[in-house]
C-alpha cells in the first residue's frame, strides 16, 4: 500500500508538470466513457431490458389495416365485436392517448397532463398491481360510472406530493370531477413515453367516437397461457373476416397483424439507437486508444526520458486491446447479434486509430517536427475518408454479391473487397 501511495504521489507531481497534457488526456477519456455510458443506458432501457409488465411475452399489439393497406385503428363498434368474438385472449383492451387533459386539484391551478382513456380491462392486459388502491372494475367504462381516475407514480409525486391519503380525493379533469381510485407503481407506464400521466375509463366522450366508420381506437391484448402468436393471429383474422362480411361498407377486407408489444414499442427507435450505439462505441474506442497511447508516452518520457514521439510510437504499439476475449464472453452470454457486430467494429476502430497514431509518431521521429492541429486535421480527414469509402465499397460489394448467384464470384468479391476499400482512400490520401 505504501508503494502504491508513493506511485500515486509521483504520478500527481508529473501531471502537475504538464497540466495541459493531463487535462487533454483526462477529458478525452471522460467524454468518451460518459457519452458511451449515457447511450448504453438508453439502449438498455428501450431495447435490452424487458418491458415493465408481468410476462411481457404474452402481451400483444393489434395492428389493423384498411382495405388500401394503411394502418387503421379500430372503431368502437368494431372493437366491441373483436372483444366479443375473440377466444384466445384473457383481455383485449382499447385505449386512446391523443390529446392532454387539464388537471386541477384544490391545491393547484389547471395544468395540462398526459392522459389515457381506455376500456375498463386496460390494466388486466399488463398484469401490474397498483401501489395504492385499485384499478378499473368491470363496467366502469359505462357512462355514469366512468368518472374515476388512476394516477401514474410520477404524477402522484409531482402534483400530490406522494400523499397516501389521495384515494377518494376529487380532482377536476377538463372541467369534470373525477375520483382518484388508485396509484400505479414507479415502473409502470403505458405508452412508455408517458410519465406524468393519468388513466380514466371515460373513453367515449364525443359523439363521433361511437360511429363504426370512425377508426381511432388502439388495441392491446394478453394471450391466454399456452396460446401461440400464430393462434392469436388466426383467431383475430377469423374475427376480422366476420366483421368485414357483416359490415362491408366500413370494414370490408380490413386485415390484422398481431405483434408482440415489445417489438411494436421499439420498432421505430431500434434501428437509430443501434446505429447511435455503434457510432458512440467507435468514439469510445478512439478515446481509449488515445488515452492509453498518451499514458504510455507520458510514462516513458518522465520515467525513462524518451522523446515524446518515441513514447507515442510505443503507446501506439501496445494500445489496441484484443477484441477476441470480449466477443467470446458476449457469445457465451448470448447477447444480441448486433452487439457482437458493434464489438467487432469497435475492434476495427481500435486498430485504425492505432495505425494512425503510429503513422504520426513515425513521421514526428523522422522529421523532428510535430504539429497537433495538423495531426488532428489529418486524423479527422482519414477517419471520414475511411468511413465514406468503406461504406460505398461495402454497399457496392453487397449489391454485386446479391446479383452474382455464383459461389465462386462471391468468394472472389469477398477477397478483393478489403483491398479495394483500402486502395481507394490510400490513393487519395484518406488512409
Amino acid at each position: 500500500m505504501t508503494t502504491l501511495l508513493q506511485d500515486l504521489r509521483y504520478a500527481a507531481r508529473q501531471l502537475r508538470r504538464a497540466p495541459g497534457f493531463a487535462v487533454t488526456v483526462i477529458l478525452t477519456l471522460a467524454l468518451s466513457v460518459g457519452v458511451a455510458t449515457a447511450v448504453f443506458c438508453v439502449i438498455d432501457a428501450v431495447i435490452l431490458r424487458p418491458l415493465p409488465f408481468v410476462n411481457p411475452d404474452r402481451i400483444i399489439s393489434v395492428d389493423s389495416h384498411s382495405q388500401s393497406g394503411y394502418l387503421q385503428p379500430a372503431s368502437w363498434p368494431s372493437f366491441k365485436d373483436e372483444r366479443e368474438q375473440a377466444h384466445v385472449f384473457t383481455a383485449l383492451a382499447g385505449y386512446s392517448n391523443f390529446g392532454k387533459m387539464a388537471l386541477q386539484t384544490p391545491a393547484t391551478a389547471p395544468t395540462l397532463v398526459d392522459s389515457v382513456h381506455s376500456t375498463d380491462n386496460f390494466f388486466q392486459v399488463f398484469g401490474v398491481q397498483p401501489l395504492l388502491g385499485r384499478t378499473f372494475l368491470p363496467g366502469e367504462e359505462v357512462d355514469g360510472r366512468n368518472q374515476v381516475a388512476v394516477l401514474s407514480f410520477e404524477l402522484w409525486q409531482q402534483y400530490f406530493n406522494g400523499d397516501k391519503n389521495v384515494l377518494g380525493r376529487s380532482v377536476t379533469l377538463d372541467g369534470m370531477n373525477y375520483t382518484v381510485i388508485g396509484v400505479m407503481p414507479a415502473g409502470f407506464r403505458y405508452p412508455l413515453s408517458m410519465r406524468n400521466g393519468i388513466y380514466t375509463p371515460r373513453l367515449l366522450d364525443r359523439d363521433w367516437m361511437q360511429k363504426r366508420g370512425n377508426h381511432w381506437l388502439r388495441t392491446v391484448g394478453r394471450l391466454r397461457d399456452g396460446v401461440s402468436m400464430q393462434q392469436g393471429q388466426a383467431d383475430l383474422a377469423r374475427v376480422f373476416a366476420n366483421i368485414g362480411a357483416a359490415n362491408p361498407e366500413t370494414d370490408k377486407e380490413r386485415t390484422v397483424q398481431v405483434r408482440l408489444l415489445s417489438e411494436t414499442v421499439t420498432s421505430r427507435s431500434r434501428g437509430p439507437l443501434w446505429t447511435l450505439l455503434g457510432a458512440v462505441m467507435a468514439v469510445l474506442a478512439i478515446g481509449c486508444v488515445i488515452f492509453t497511447s498518451a499514458t504510455v508516452a507520458a510514462a516513458t518520457h518522465y520515467l525513462i526520458g524518451l522523446p515524446w514521439p518515441v513514447g507515442f510510437l510505443l503507446g501506439a504499439i501496445v494500445a489496441p486491446p484484443d477484441v477476441v476475449a470480449p466477443l467470446a464472453v458476449a457469445r457465451k452470454l448470448k447477447l444480441p447479434h448486433r452487439i457482437l457486430v458493434i464489438l467487432e467494429g469497435e475492434g476495427l476502430a481500435n486498430d485504425a486509430t492505432t495505425l494512425i497514431l503510429y503513422r504520426f509518431a513515425v513521421a514526428a521521429i523522422t522529421t523532428g517536427a510535430f504539429s497537433l492541429p495538423k495531426a488532428t486535421g489529418t486524423f479527422v480527414t482519414i477517419l471520414i475518408g475511411e468511413v465514406v469509402f468503406g461504406t460505398i465499397v461495402g454497399w457496392l460489394s453487397l449489391r454485386a454479391r446479391n446479383r452474382a448467384h455464383d459461389s465462386q464470384v462471391e468468394i472472389v468479391l469477398s477477397l478483393i473487397t478489403p483491398y479495394i476499400a483500402y486502395w481507394i482512400p490510400e490513393h487519395f490520401g484518406g488512409s
